[in-house]
């Protein structure tokens, strides 16, 4: 089979008003980039303070569970603490949904007012 050589399309248009759209591009892709990248950060600080938030609960649970007296007690604080991790992961994903949708909205409106 014959290789045929590849060239680059001749642009449409003079070069300056290449530069200038390529311009507003990258201003326009800038600004949303921002917009995503606090996002992004606030979801990490947030999803980090969650961990540990967690953690700390997780890690006081044995101790919790050795000082029950009946197996009542013991069914009691399981249930108890499966429905608090239930609602604690719950709300975490509202938030990050939340900075998700926000982020996407901030970017697009940044970008639509470049």
């Amino acid at each position: 089979m014959a290789r045929t050589e590849r060239t680059m399309p001749e642009p449409n248009g003079d070069m300056e008003t290449l530069m200038a759209l390529s311009h507003r591009n990258i201003e326009v892709c800038s600004k949303a980039y921002e917009s995503m990248m606090q996002a992004m950060t606030e979801m990490n600080a947030g999803s980090c303070e969650f961990a540990v938030r967690r953690l700390e609960r997780d890690l006081e649970m044995p101790v919790r569970l050795a000082q029950c007296q009946s197996p009542s007690d013991w069914a009691r604080l399981q249930f108890e603490f499966f429905g608090e991790l239930v609602a604690d992961y719950t709300e975490q994903t509202q938030r990050v949904l939340t900075l998700a949708s926000d982020a996407a909205k901030n970017g697009a409106d940044k970008a639509n007012g470049a």
